[in-house]
């Protein structure tokens, strides 16, 4: 088979090993380019994320890769990184780089974002001309297995960040987030922040994020002051509150006071210690953290759960993918088998035969089957 994935990601290295390989798009040209120029490999795909640096290479020559990966980075870092780069070869590479495509191997099990960036960094190789038809035809097979696995499963669709479920809770206690009013507490911090942009991308809510500073800013939002919080109230249909805060951000009686009109509300805290006291009735839910730690513990199960049949669908793929391969490595044998048959009986069309067989055969066998198809050809007409 001959291909090999180096791959240095949060798996194995931690952020300092990883930013050394953290590469500029003109840095990861270079480095293709170089690569299959000084015919360290026959092709090269370099994908640089956050989260990971991987080489994608086809009859690469490992030890010449090295010397030149050492001839890019920094000396002393280097070698103290080398501990960390794990080495791919044959169908345990095309395993991983169909699992990576589908987000089986990205930190949110099922993301999104790397099947993106996966397309992105071979478009830079083809650009390049460092990715040829082995590589094309593997990463082609490795995206469309991708986008199979993520419409037929829920692998993607089901959240486990505190700050996506959050946001689904609204949705599914409110029926909908269109039109919607939601303030927002604390959107300045880590979880705050991500929920505010979860909320912004649903589109159509109206989000009234507080603010303790005058002139405070949050880009898709409406910013109130903190001190205004309980004025705005009564307009909301969901009160989100993400503080590092060890006081209450809203208390029960001016909250109680606050709320004049009955209707639907939803109230979420996501703040240790707790930020919310509020009075619950037939038309008030209140979700606290430890809620959200059991939907967790229950999406992540989900997630496994379709994460493996998210395996089988690349399993099918995979083959597909060995079929192709195996006709690939064998090309030029099967060229000579078809011209001796052809010679043999004197008539061109015996090899056409044989050829139209084969490509029939190709749809619907494993690679195996086809293995000891051609090596009983070659005995016979070789």
């Amino acid at each position: 088979m001959n291909l090999t994935a180096i791959t240095i990601s949060h798996k194995t290295a931690p952020v300092a090993i990883r930013e050394l390989f953290a590469y500029t798009k003109k840095k990861q040209t270079q480095i293709i380019c170089d690569i299959v120029k000084d015919d360290i490999a026959k092709e090269c795909v370099l994908l640089s994320t956050c989260n990971r640096t991987e080489f994608y290479m086809h009859e690469a020559r490992i030890g010449a890769f090295f010397q030149y990966l050492s001839s890019v980075t920094e000396n002393a870092a280097y070698y103290h990184s080398l501990g960390y780069i794990k080495i791919l070869q044959n169908e345990y590479a095309a395993e991983h780089i169909f699992n990576t495509a589908a987000g089986l191997e990205s930190m949110v099990l099922g993301e999104d974002q790397i099947l993106g960036q996966m397309k992105q960094a071979h478009a830079l190789a083809m650009e390049n001309l460092t990715s040829g038809v082995y590589l094309n035809t593997l990463i082609r097979y490795a995206v469309t297995a991708a986008k199979k696995a993520k419409t037929q499963t829920e692998l993607s669709k089901i959240p486990v960040s505190v700050a996506s479920l959050a946001a689904k809770e609204c949705c599914e206690y409110l029926g909908t987030l269109c039109g919607k009013r939601i303030m927002l507490i604390g959107a300045g911090g880590s979880v705050g922040s991500a929920l505010l942009k979860d909320l912004i991308a649903v589109g159509n809510v109206d989000i009234y994020a507080t603010s303790r500073r005058s002139g405070g800013i949050y880009e898709g939002a409406t910013v109130i002051s903190y001190a205004d919080r309980y004025k705005f109230m009564n307009d909301m249909d969901a009160v989100i509150s993400a503080t590092s805060s060890p006081h209450l951000t809203i208390e029960e009686s001016p909250a109680e006071k606050a709320l004049t009109t009955p209707k639907k509300r939803i109230f979420i805290d996501l703040a240790v210690p707790k930020d919310i006291q509020i009075k619950k009735n037939d038309h008030t839910k209140y979700i606290g953290i430890d809620d959200f730690e059991k939907i967790a513990e229950h999406n992540n199960y989900l997630k496994a759960v379709e994460a493996e049949k998210a395996r089988e669908i690349l399993k099918d793929y995979m083959e597909k993918f060995y079929v192709w391969q195996t006709y690939f490595e064998n090309a030029a044998l099967i060229d000579e088998i078809i011209r001796n048959l052809s010679a043999k009986f004197g008539d061109e069309r015996a090899g056409e035969i044989l050829n139209y067989v084969l490509r029939r055969v190709k749809r619907h066998t494993s690679k195996q089957e086809i293995e000891c198809l051609i090596k009983c050809l070659e005995k016979s007409f070789h």
